[in-house]
């Protein structure tokens, strides 16, 4: 059951940056505490409540969204739980069990072991001895809010059955909720959205390749750096200076000669300092958590793609006068959804406390993304670097086992685990055993108190070495109060006093107002390094693993500063990207580095105003995205247009692929000389081949755009099945899959080749990829394909006696020719049946999704299923066909190389949809969630708002009271418990 994982991943990711749904109850009709309906607004014997205070009424509209309207924060939070419970207590009990470390005990061994597997990995980070400690350390007024909050819960509990997925695991015991359990849920959060392991594989590749560099007779080093592991991104595009108009802030202080110095010495330092021992565990532990989702995708390899777009206008630049904010955070995609919408209510005689609606997520109170009567407030991962792993000298002596630090005796400390496991067996209920003892279930667990209490990944007690984590979510954060103070915030002050309490999971965060200000921060609390604080690395930069006897700590504090969760030194917040009411009037954020700080390819190269090293991370996306919208806003605007809610829609619906964009006129080029009368036979071949001409041809006419091609697809503003697709559409879905192939054919027969004849197999992810591959084909002028590493990577053995410009042209033209017979074989007869007609290769036969449960992509509670509304359009194909592709806005990315039918599927994407426009008096919210409210299948609101998303329309959210009537479909009246 690893889709049980993935959806975890995207519980979290999707807690910062995404919004959830709230639905109709998934039990009435055994309910012992089933309230009384109201239709007409004609009261129907109210229910009686214990751990009420006074009247809470429950509105839920024609969406299936919940309408909580109290009389003091007390109870609506009460009713929140209970509604959360409700709809998605599954779900709840799943999230907390990934991440305290005890999911096996729910659903079972899973393939391969993968759930004890998880439990093993995650419980190594202690989160739950971090969650006791965060309890005490919070506001009087939070912690109530947790405890009224976790008494809703436990209250539908008490009077509900499970819902159906206990059923199918045999399992009858309640575990009920508690406070900690609401944090561990941040806690999961802060580890999805922040920790990263990418020290680990950048440091292997960098390894694997000087060694094999050493041998070959070519520059490992450079290789790494400046061939294929390139800082800066395929597509240049920085929020802040895109949204002020001025230039970079970083501009170049180093010459190429000296960086190209520092990095060769780096590539030393690393070979020299890192010892086999820690190759071996970094290998290991990869090994371990290549099917753990949550840490998996953690690390940067060739299939990670972090997601989210959000953009912003102020008044100036729409039609309306004010401001408008559109966010679509990019999470795994399952079933049901992460987010849960939601609207709370709170007036206590004539005075409002509170009024937010938007998404929350199951298991924790408040709303996560949404607006109040003044704000609006939307999230990205900003991806900034708050986790080092170390290399440690340790020292084992009469049983105990230290770290040695400066020279000095530092102990780590062991606790004590049992793993246990749900054997689902026939005529058998709530069957568990504990997990026996193995060299894959330690019975007991490391954490390093110099590291944050951070866990020990490996330890080789012959070598005397082990590697250990650091990373800023190990011990007390806050950032559920960030989020309850955001739904109160009133202005931009407000809204930023709050974000002293986000200490963990970077975010990007854009806030819009009534009063027609725009504003746009970056959060959580990024590590000061005493080396980079010195001004000078030491060793290796913090993107590789670090030395952890001396020169690579973070700069420790003898106490924790007010309002910070570290007890270390950490970015000012002034020092912090952000903008408030830019002269552009626009800011777009999708993931990318967010002042330019990686434009040179140094990241390392800005200085702070104090002399030390100014750094925020090396892992940014690859800019396609965020290149696109701020392309479609500045077309707009420079025709004198302004700006209308649904132009906003189209621009995050886009499903141009950039990357074709910028590759395509190579080909065309290839084309062209290939066409030459002086061309070699073998390339002038190529140019006479009826395929590839036909194919060049209908590139020509693309508009780089990726519809599905079918009546049966999913299309962004096309009513479904109601008419065959335009010949546009067929034509541009054709170009989609021929050039998808391509690229990944491309990336194989260069990139990956050239590293395969050297028997290296560590490839650079998807985005690293695609710029090393545009590096080389723009610089071919002065390069002729070389790297800086001496290795070419265009090499065409039957043409070695051709210019290194007739070998680049095969390639791409021959690559192109590999692609169309792949597409007319076997591989993907199932979509084709081995049609060689180009006009067949429509894209929706490849590019598809399933909505995965955590009982499994095929179990009943998965979309398409039987008992979905949804049914799966084409036969022997799993999935639903959908427009989109690699690195669209609409984000339904796969991975550059796929090549398979099924390797075009994507799994992760717009975890909802929304525009808010901040009339004064008259906020326009319009969204769409990829599910429905319900997590039973029985429900009507399972899947009702599915057909939506699927074809980027939207549904109202209205947070008015004579709005909420005109949509009501039931009303319910709580009262308390007088006694």
């Amino acid at each position: 059951m690893a889709s049980n994982l993935k959806r975890f991943t995207t519980m979290f990711l999707c807690l910062l940056l995404c919004f959830y749904c709230l639905s109709p109850s998934v039990s009435q009709a055994s309910s012992k505490i089933r309230p009384k309906t109201i239709t007409n607004n004609i009261e129907l014997s109210p229910e009686i409540i214990k751990g009420l205070v006074a009247k809470v009424e429950v509105v839920e509209d024609k969406f299936g969204i919940p309408h909580i309207f109290a009389k003091n924060l007390k109870d609506v939070y009460f009713m929140q739980g209970m509604l959360h419970a409700r709809d998605r207590f599954f779900q709840m009990d799943v999230t907390r069990r990934t991440v305290e470390g005890s999911l096996a005990e729910l659903l079972g061994a899973g393939d391969n072991n993968v759930n004890i597997d998880s439990d093993v990995q995650l419980r190594a980070f202690n989160l739950k001895a971090a969650v006791n400690a965060t309890l005490p350390m919070m506001r009087k007024e939070t912690r109530d809010i947790l405890k009224s909050y976790t008494k809703g819960v436990n209250a539908y509990l008490a009077a509900n059955p499970l819902p159906p997925q206990y059923q199918k695991l045999k399992i009858t015991q309640k575990r009920m909720w508690t406070e900690a359990d609401t944090l561990l849920v941040g806690k999961g959060l802060a580890l999805n959205l922040s920790f990263d392991i990418d020290d680990l594989t950048n440091t292997l590749a960098l390894q694997k390749y000087q060694a094999a560099g050493t041998k070959q007779g070519f520059d490992g080093t450079a290789l790494f750096f400046d061939d294929l592991f390139r800082t800066a991104p395929f597509d240049p595009s920085f929020a802040i200076p895109d949204a002020t108009g001025k230039p970079l802030a970083n501009k170049i202080t180093k010459e190429q000669q000296e960086f190209d110095q520092e990095k060769q010495l780096w590539g030393q330092n690393i070979e020299k300092n890192i010892k086999p021992e820690t190759i071996e565990m970094a290998q290991d532990y990869l090994e371990k958590i290549k099917n753990i989702p949550l840490l998996a995708s953690r690390s940067n390899t060739p299939e990670k793609e972090r997601g989210s777009n959000w953009f912003l206008l102020a008044g100036k630049l729409t039609d309306s006068g004010a401001p408008l904010l559109n966010n679509d955070p990019h999470l795994p995609l399952t079933s049901p959804p992460i987010w849960y919408q939601i609207q709370l209510n709170v007036v206590k005689g004539k005075k409002s406390l509170l009024n937010v609606t938007g998404v929350s997520l199951a298991g924790v109170p408040g709303v996560v993304l949404g607006h109040n009567d003044d704000i609006a407030w939307s999230a990205t991962t900003s991806t900034f670097d708050v986790t080092d792993i170390y290399q440690e000298q340790i020292e084992a002596q009469f049983g105990n086992i230290s770290i040695i630090h400066d020279g000095k005796k530092e102990p780590i400390i062991f606790r004590d685990e049992t793993f246990r496991v749900n054997k689902v067996v026939d005529g058998k209920t709530d069957n568990i055993e504990v997990v026996p003892p193995s060299n894959s279930v330690p019975v007991r667990l490391p954490i390093v108190p110099r590291r944050n209490n951070g866990p020990i990944i490996g330890i080789d007690l012959v070598g005397n070495t082990a590697l250990s984590v650091q990373f800023t979510g190990s011990g007390p954060t806050f950032e559920i109060e960030t989020f309850l103070d955001f739904n109160r915030a009133k202005n931009i002050t407000d809204f930023q006093k709050a974000l002293e309490f986000f200490d963990v999971g970077s975010q990007n965060f854009g806030v819009v107002t009534t009063s027609g200000d725009v504003a746009y921060f970056t959060s959580g609390e990024i590590p000061i390094r005493e080396d980079l604080q010195a001004g000078k690395i030491s060793g290796a930069p913090p993107t590789f693993i670090r030395n952890g006897v001396t020169g690579n700590e973070w700069i420790a504090k003898s106490q924790r500063p007010t309002n910070q969760a570290l007890n270390y030194e950490v970015l000012p917040f002034s020092e912090m990207p952000q903008v408030v009411n830019p002269t552009n009037g626009f800011i777009v954020t999708a993931n990318a580095d967010p002042i330019g700080i990686t434009a040179n390819g140094n990241p390392f190269e800005r200085k702070r105003a104090n002399g030390g090293i100014y750094y925020l991370g090396n892992s940014f996306s690859n800019g396609s995205r965020a290149s696109r919208l701020t392309l479609d806003i500045q077309d707009t605007l420079k025709v004198g247009k302004k700006i209308t809610v649904e132009m906003a829609r189209r621009f995050q619906a886009d499903i141009r692929m950039r990357d074709a964009e910028i590759l395509m006129p190579h080909i065309q080029t290839a084309f062209s000389n290939a066409q030459k009368q002086d061309a070699p036979a073998d390339l002038a071949a190529l140019a006479k081949d009826p395929a590839i001409i036909e194919a060049v041809t209908r590139f020509k006419t693309w508009d780089f755009s990726s519809p599905t091609g079918l009546r049966l697809g999913y299309d962004a503003f096309v009513p479904y099945n109601q008419a065959e697709p335009s010949q546009q559409q067929i034509d541009s879905s054709v170009s989609t899959t021929i050039y998808s192939l391509w690229r990944s054919t491309l990336l194989r027969d260069t990139i990956d080749l050239a590293l395969s004849t050297r028997q290296l197999t560590d490839l650079p992810p998807s985005g690293r990829s695609l710029a090393a591959l545009r590096n080389l084909l723009e610089n071919f002028s002065t390069s002729k394909g070389k790297g800086k590493s001496g290795i070419s990577f265009f090499n065409v053995p039957n043409l070695q006696n051709s210019t290194p410009e007739t070998q680049r042209d095969f390639i791409l033209l021959n690559s192109l020719r590999k692609s169309l017979d792949t597409l007319a074989g076997p591989d993907f007869a199932l979509a084709y049946q081995g049609s060689t007609k180009q006009s067949d290769y429509r894209w929706g036969f490849l590019h598809r999704i399933v909505f995965a449960s955590d009982l499994g992509a095929n179990s009943e509670f998965s979309i398409p299923s039987a008992n979905s509304n949804i049914p799966s359009p084409l036969p022997g194909l799993p999935g639903l066909p959908r427009d989109g592709g690699f690195e669209v806005p609409n984000a339904s990315s796969h991975s550059a190389r796929a090549n398979k039918i099924n390797s075009f599927m994507f799994f992760s994407g717009p975890s909802k949809r929304s525009t808010i426009v901040m009339k004064p008096g008259a906020i326009d919210f319009t969204t769409a969630i990829p599910g429905g409210q319900s997590e039973n299948p029985s429900n009507k609101m399972f899947d009702n708002l599915l057909q939506f998303w699927l074809v980027a329309d939207v549904y109202p959210v209205v947070s008015t009271k004579q709005q909420i009537t005109e949509q009501q479909e039931k009303v319910t009246v709580f009262t308390p418990d007088k006694e």
